[in-house]
């Protein structure tokens, strides 16, 4: 799943909260821009989330797929917002 790594409508967190949730043992791609030490986010992801894989990538523009991703988070319930916070 691609995902900037944070956004007006969600941030990584959130979406790898619904992704181990759903017991999904996916590989998340975050796009952000200018990361200046991207393993100090991976360090504080991947605890959090051991079912999951992330990686970083540098990028101005994220491929539609994040906006994809930001579309759907624009959906979520605050029942699912309050689980994923929680």
């Amino acid at each position: 799943m691609h995902c900037a790594l944070f956004c007006a409508e969600y941030d990584a967190n959130d979406i790898a909260g619904i992704l181990a949730q759903s017991g999904s043992h996916a590989v998340l791609c975050l796009y952000a821009q200018g990361l200046r030490n991207p393993k100090m986010v991976l360090r504080e992801l991947a605890p959090s989330f051991p079912g999951l894989t992330f990686r970083i990538e540098d990028g101005t523009e994220q491929p539609s797929r994040c906006r994809y991703t930001r579309d759907i988070c624009r959906n979520f319930t605050a029942e699912e917002r309050a689980r994923v916070v929680a």
